[in-house]
């Protein structure tokens, strides 16, 4: 995206990766879509759309829980619930914290889970997949987290607006998923300790290589602000 938007813009057809949006919710509606190309079409797919529990507070998220309903779209609503949107805790914004009874009233089937045990939502997403393979419904999976970090920086010092208490914090960095995953690896002997520290390594050089990449990179001329953004 040559620095529009960064992470806000990342779009891979090739791997059949439609695109993140900066809107809140702005993916919903966009998913819908091709849900409802593919029941059209007969075809056997099914269409994935993350979003945060701030999404629930949109329109378009209600709208589409109804329209996939409605004509049994075989599309899966995963929402990441990590109790905060942007800097409101969830029952400041909502009577009651989790957002999979939405679902409910829109005749949708849903399931909550630990967000941070991979292996236990990749067991359970293989299911609900199959499932909707073979006969198209809507599906939304609620997977219960927390946000470690501020909204606004990669730091915890940053964390502007948000009053959390340290010893809830702690606690579910001890849960983190990574973490939890390395630890189950490691014990079933499906990677070693050296193996994992050797995978992190390679990642922080990639990681370091990209930044600086980033930072030394031209900025965009003024003149193209608006090039990709009106076509003729």
């Amino acid at each position: 995206s040559k620095g529009r938007g960064a992470s806000m813009h990342l779009f891979n057809p090739k791997i059949k990766f439609y695109g993140s949006v900066p809107i809140v919710s702005g993916t919903i509606p966009l998913a819908v879509g091709s849900a409802l190309e593919q029941k059209i079409n007969n075809k056997k797919n099914l269409t994935i759309v993350y979003m945060g529990d701030g999404a629930s507070e949109e329109g378009v998220f209600h709208e589409a829980l109804n329209f996939s309903s409605l004509h049994e779209l075989p599309i899966v609503f995963i929402v990441e619930n990590n109790f905060y949107a942007s800097h409101l805790q969830i029952l400041t914004r909502q009577k009651k914290h989790n957002i999979s009874r939405f679902a409910n009233v829109n005749n949708i089937k849903s399931l909550e889970l630990n967000g941070n045990d991979v292996t236990k939502i990749y067991i359970e997403t293989s299911k609900i997949f199959k499932k909707i393979r073979k006969k198209s419904s809507p599906f939304l999976l609620e997977l219960y987290t927390y946000r470690q970090r501020g909204h606004v920086d990669w730091r915890e010092d940053l964390d502007v607006g948000i009053d959390r208490n340290k010893k809830i914090l702690d606690l579910w960095k001890q849960n983190d998923p990574i973490k939890k995953l390395k630890e189950a690896l490691i014990k079933q002997n499906f990677i070693s300790e050296n193996y994992f520290q050797k995978l992190e390594k390679d990642f922080n050089l990639k990681i370091t290589k990209s930044w600086k990449m980033a930072l030394s990179s031209k900025e965009i001329p003024i003149r193209e602000i608006l090039k990709y953004t009106y076509k003729d």
